[in-house]
């Protein structure tokens, strides 16, 4: 989507400025999604209501039009809700400057379970699909929402929050070996961890030079292994997957795929 292109024809009277608006929200819209900490749908009513200003104070001579609703974009993702960005700060700093004192046995990767977040808006959405599909989400989902968003949706679903528990128990046992291979990688990045640093303690030791290279040559290679767990860890999916919703319901996977993609849609619409 070129911004710069869309802004000339506008000026041009070839995109009318509802055009322009609508294609400018889309835009800011996906780029909304890729902050995990914001929800897309309460972020682009905020800046619905801003995107007609944003457009009139548009000045050529200082930016291009790209880069001037990426600007705002970031403005109003920061303001929008700065204890999200806090959080995020704080996480990324303790990755970061990971103490010595904190080595060992505890976990370099462990963070707080993350927690689906149901605003108002989207209660209300949830509230009108069907019963069938709001089950489905729930259980794909059932990791990461709250046990008392759980009660609270269960008379919706037309079953009990007791019935849905022993579903994602059921969830969990399918889970399970997903699970302990996260432990195990989790096990291994540590590890690596603690040898790499305890290698470079050496390495500042050594005086010969072909010892010392090798030791570097074993250190890379250390760096490279916990690099790939790290991503593997980052990338994997431990939660429940489709197959596993599609068992413990005991119908086709193919409902599942369906049903999630148009709650999923329904959600982006608000």
């Amino acid at each position: 989507m070129n911004l710069n292109m869309s802004y000339k024809r506008y000026l041009d009277g070839v995109y009318s400025k509802s055009r322009l608006r609508d294609i400018t929200l889309e835009y800011a819209y996906d780029k909304a999604k890729w902050d995990k900490y914001i929800e897309q749908g309460d972020f682009i009513l905020k800046f619905m209501i801003q995107i007609d200003e944003i457009i009139s104070n548009y000045d050529s001579e200082k930016a291009g039009f790209y880069h001037y609703i990426n600007q705002c974009i970031k403005w109003t993702l920061l303001d929008f809700n700065k204890e999200y960005v806090k959080e995020k700060s704080k996480q990324e700093a303790y990755l970061f400057h990971y103490k010595e004192e904190n080595r060992g046995y505890s976990s370099l990767l462990k963070e707080e379970e993350p927690q689906y977040i149901i605003t108002p808006k989207a209660q209300i959405v949830l509230e009108e699909i069907s019963s069938k599909r709001l089950l489905i989400f729930i259980l794909k989902n059932s990791r990461v929402i709250k046990n008392d968003q759980i009660e609270k949706l269960a008379p919706i679903v037309e079953k009990s929050p007791e019935w849905i528990f022993s579903k994602k128990v059921e969830l969990f046992t399918l889970c399970e070996d997903r699970l302990k291979k996260r432990e195990y990688l989790e096990l291994r990045h540590n590890r690596l961890f603690i040898d790499i640093n305890r290698d470079q303690e050496k390495l500042l030791k050594i005086c010969n030079v072909r010892e010392k290279k090798e030791l570097q040559e074993q250190i890379d290679k250390k760096k490279e292994r916990k690099r790939k767990i790290y991503n593997s860890l980052k990338k994997r999916n431990f939660g429940p997957i489709n197959d596993d919703i599609a068992n413990v319901l005991k119908i086709p996977k193919g409902t599942v795929d369906s049903s999630l993609f148009y709650v999923k849609k329904r959600l982006r619409s608000l």
